[in-house]
């Protein structure tokens, strides 16, 4: 078997198995997205993307074979990614149209329609075939769910081919306008991004070493929200350590009491003679108790036993079990407020090691404001944890192998069966589509492609 043969075999077996043409495009787009050319790279997206379209290319151009997804593969995964998209955008929706809502609002219709006129009108100049205008919105938008919109108006009947061209053309047009447009816009975008500031006269590389200066670096070193590792302890910067209450102003004075005015210092255990007290009780303070601090090593060394009494060894004030845990912050009073406001209320016993927002680690600093749809991670005793989960009104998550596959079926059928729901105005009929409506509002595309596709065609 020579050359010519071999790739003949292989584009074959790829036509033949569209799986294998499916994860072999993400095995070799996704490391290829990551390659960078004088700092500029396509992204994991646009690198399987443009291995796809590649191999789809030369296995029709070269050896007259055709690629096809089954409908209910692509139905799924398009799916999944809508649900994605909803997951990660839709928690800081509301929270950004809080602060500077009318921007957004604003902002996003002019994108809106002067992308759908500009492509409207560039298409009727040019005389484009029906398809190429909606494959080009979603591709210059990077939106995939506009390109699934098209393919709900084909597949449900709201569009009728013009003579002369079948359904089937409609769509490889779509995919065409896609592919081409999502390459171009992603490159553009970068190239734009790369140059703007210094169309101003500003030095990026200047403004964000002092950005970095003044608000610190993420450390980028913590496994992401609720994936495999996320509830390693780790090193922290924490100690418990016992010592007996020889002070007789700390006699009668609470654990919580005494936590906010020492925040750096939390008592986790009280062991009085044979008795050992939880702090989550609230337990007041006698002479002769032994409590177990959880705090800062210099703040610990430096204040202990000139504070409290001398330092003792005894295991019981010191048995305190840490956990790890991730919690996402929802609608709470805390939202808006820095790390360091939320620590008073919130921070007894646990530490805060790290701040995540739309999967990104951030830094975790005093004047950092939480948003809402940020996750932090904390480690302390698991009533600790529970109880500042409990104030920032969400739940602790925990690391397991259970899945909640619930919410996400639970979220697919409710997305798809909103997606068949239509309203009609002006002649046209408007939905989301089945696909598009599983994620969130916010990251839906607009349903004018299904009036596009109708105006192209006349």
């Amino acid at each position: 078997m020579n050359i010519s043969e071999l790739f003949s075999f292989i584009f074959g077996y790829i036509a033949h198995n569209p799986f294998v043409f499916l994860f072999l495009s993400i095995a070799i787009g996704y490391p290829l997205g990551k390659v960078s050319i004088k700092g500029i790279n396509l992204g994991s997206t646009a690198g399987t993307l443009v291995v796809g379209v590649g191999i789809a290319l030369t296995a029709f151009s070269v050896y007259g074979l055709r690629i096809d997804a089954p409908g209910l593969v692509s139905d799924i995964f398009l799916m999944m990614f809508m649900y994605a998209i909803g997951m990660k955008v839709g928690p800081q929706f509301f929270s950004g149209l809080a602060r500077g809502g009318l921007d957004f609002v604003v902002i996003g219709l002019i994108v809106v329609f002067s992308n759908f006129l500009i492509v409207f009108f560039g298409a009727k100049l040019l005389g484009l075939a029906p398809g190429y205008a909606a494959g080009i919105i979603s591709g210059s938008y990077t939106v995939t769910a506009v390109m699934g919109v098209a393919q709900s108006a084909i597949t449900s009947g709201a569009f009728k081919a013009p003579a002369g061209m079948t359904l089937d053309q409609v769509s490889a047009n779509i995919a065409a306008g896609y592919a081409i447009s999502y390459i171009l816009s992603s490159v553009f975008i970068i190239l734009l991004i790369k140059y703007l500031p210094a169309m101003f006269g500003i030095d990026p590389v200047k403004a964000g070493k002092d950005a970095e200066a003044e608000f610190g670096a993420g450390g980028d070193t913590e496994a992401l929200p609720s994936t495999n590792g996320f509830s390693n302890l780790g090193v922290l910067p924490l100690d418990i350590r016992a010592y007996r209450v020889e002070h007789q102003e700390l006699v009668g004075q609470s654990v919580e009491g005494l936590f906010h005015r020492y925040p750096h210092a939390a008592i986790l255990k009280l062991v009085r003679g044979d008795e050992v007290i939880d702090a989550a009780d609230n337990p007041k303070l006698e002479l002769g108790d032994i409590i177990g601090i959880r705090g800062d090593y210099h703040v610990l060394i430096q204040g202990g036993e000139s504070r409290v009494g001398v330092e003792v060894d005894e295991p019981r004030a010191r048995n305190v079990d840490i956990e790890v845990a991730d919690i996402h912050l929802g609608k709470s009073a805390f939202i808006g407020k820095t790390i360091e406001e939320i620590s008073k209320e919130v921070g007894f016993g646990i530490y805060l090691k790290a701040l995540f927002r739309q999967g990104h680690q951030l830094p975790v600093l005093p004047q950092s404001v939480i948003e809402m749809g940020d996750v932090i991670r904390v480690a302390g005793s698991d009533w600790c944890v529970q109880q500042a989960a409990k104030k920032l009104n969400s739940n602790p998550i925990v690391e397991s192998t259970l899945t909640e596959t619930f919410y996400l079926a639970l979220s697919l059928l409710i997305g798809y069966v909103c997606g068949h729901m239509s309203v009609t105005l002006g002649g046209f009929h408007l939905r989301l589509g089945p696909r598009q409506a599983v994620c969130s509002p916010v990251s839906c595309s607009p349903s004018c492609v299904h009036v596009i596709l109708h105006l192209a065609a006349r």
